[in-house]
């Protein structure tokens, strides 16, 4: 297992906050994932070593360009929990490594009028 995984923020609207993001994988105890009308939050609940344990919130987004939170811009999910699956995934690759880089699963929006039925890709605009 890698010792860190690195998130790759994309939010063309804040591009302070972009670039590489590393969070320690030993610390990581368990992650879920939450959509509510406008967007798609990844919160992953890592360990206080001793202290409170503290929680990152993922922001993702099928954009670039870190636009305000719009239901046109959210990820679909119509079966499963693909975004936690594919941290899982992250904190498992590359043993022996220092880091492993999250990549989130595809969008699952299959309606024709949007990517003419593909799925699109996601993005991490913002972590919290």
């Amino acid at each position: 297992m890698a010792k860190y995984i690195q998130f790759d923020v994309a939010n063309g609207l804040a591009p302070l906050t972009e670039g590489p993001f590393l969070i320690p994988a030993d610390d990581i105890l368990f992650a879920t994932q939450a959509s509510t009308a406008t967007q798609l939050t990844l919160t992953i609940t890592m360990s206080g070593r001793g202290a409170a344990n503290y929680t990152w919130a993922v922001q993702l987004s099928t954009v670039t360009t870190g636009a305000a939170a719009a239901a046109a811009t959210r990820p679909v999910v119509t079966q499963g929990r693909p975004y936690v699956d594919s941290l899982y995934y992250a904190m498992t690759a590359n043993p022996g490594g220092v880091k492993a880089r999250y990549a989130p699963a595809l969008d699952q929006n299959t309606v024709v009028a949007v990517n003419s039925g593909l799925p699109q890709r996601v993005y991490v605009n913002a972590i919290a």
